[in-house]
């Protein structure tokens, strides 16, 4: 009998500490310096899409011009190289963050020609002020994903950060090359 409730006693102690260990959640994963540093830039960059759309939406442009983002992806996959970081995946990141970038600009323009409110920015320009800015951001982006890799746990990261950012609709197409 003693040997039954014993052995009763380790079954319930094992079930209580198995109970407590659970596997690794989201919320365990903890970010190097570069994963940091890079969610802080694609961030950033997702902030300029507004400013972007803006000019797009004054000077009537499109959001989407075809041939400008191949000049330019092709400029970044030529940098990337330079650097030592394969040409596709640079060519899959960048994709991915001029997509989104994409994503939130026609949000914005759709809201703004049904009557939605107007931001109050200053007067500047996309070629004078706002791609110099998306170049720096895209240039370090390119030096950060050797050292940012590829997992499952920091795509979701990630795209949880963007989101935190008011980034929700475009977290998961800015954060797949990551995954």
């Amino acid at each position: 009998m003693k040997t039954l409730r014993r052995s009763f006693i380790a079954m319930c102690c094992l079930a209580l500490v198995g109970g407590c260990a659970t596997p690794a959640s989201k919320s365990s994963f903890h970010p190097t310096l570069p994963q940091k540093r890079m969610v802080e830039l694609m961030g950033n960059r997702l902030d300029l899409a507004s400013q972007v759309a803006w000019v797009k939406y004054r000077d009537t442009l499109p959001v989407y011009d075809p041939k400008r983002e191949a000049e330019l992806l092709a400029g970044l996959v030529s940098k990337g190289e330079a650097k030592g970081v394969p040409a596709f995946q640079v060519e899959a990141f960048m994709k991915a963050q001029m997509a989104a970038s994409r994503a939130v600009q026609k949000t914005l323009i759709r809201s703004w020609s049904r009557g939605g409110t107007l931001p109050a920015y200053p007067p500047f320009g996309l070629k004078r002020d706002i791609r110099p800015k998306l170049d720096a951001i895209s240039d370090e982006m390119i030096v950060l994903l050797p050292a940012v890799g590829q997992s499952p746990a920091f795509a979701s990261y990630a795209a949880a950060e963007l989101s935190n950012r008011g980034y929700r609709r475009v977290a998961t197409l800015a954060t797949a090359p990551l995954r």
